[in-house]
Formats: C-alpha cells, structure tokens, sequence
C-alpha cells in the first residue's frame, strides 16, 4: 500500500471525519474542525514539535467532537444563523 504525502492527513482522520460526517450535520463538523485544529495549535504551542513532524490528529478531533456535542445548544446558533 502506498503511503501518502507527508504533508497530508493520514488516513484514519479522514474516516473519523466521515464517520463524523455519517451522524451529524455540517455545521457540528465546522465546529469540530475548528475546535480540532485550535487544540493541536495549543498542544504545538505547549509541548515540543515532534522530531519525525508526525502529529497523531484523531486525539484532536476527539477533543473537538466532545467540545461540540456538550455545548452544542451555544454554537451552532452561531453558524446556523447565517443560512
């Protein structure tokens, strides 16, 4: 199997997002986006980049996903509204 491009998300992240993408609508997958990428900012921020540039994302869509479906009465309202 070939392997992809460094620069790439890996393959188990776009399968978490589509199984994300399965049960929820779209603007729960924004907001998981969002919220995945500004935890993996802050953990960069934190700790040190890693030697191989290989950062594991599903620990930050996780991260992401619990984020919104707790307080999804208070964020959706933000994005829905502008449909």
């Amino acid at each position: 199997m070939a392997e992809s491009p460094p620069n790439f998300v890996g393959n188990g992240d776009i399968d978490i997002f589509f199984c994300l993408w399965v049960g929820l609508s779209m603007p729960h997958l924004l907001w998981i986006c969002c919220f995945a990428c500004v935890s993996a900012l802050l953990y960069l921020i934190v700790a040190p980049w890693p030697t191989d540039n290989r950062i594991p994302f599903v620990p930050f869509i996780t991260i992401g996903t619990f984020t919104v479906i707790h307080y999804a009465d208070s964020l959706l309202p933000l994005i829905s509204s502008a449909y």
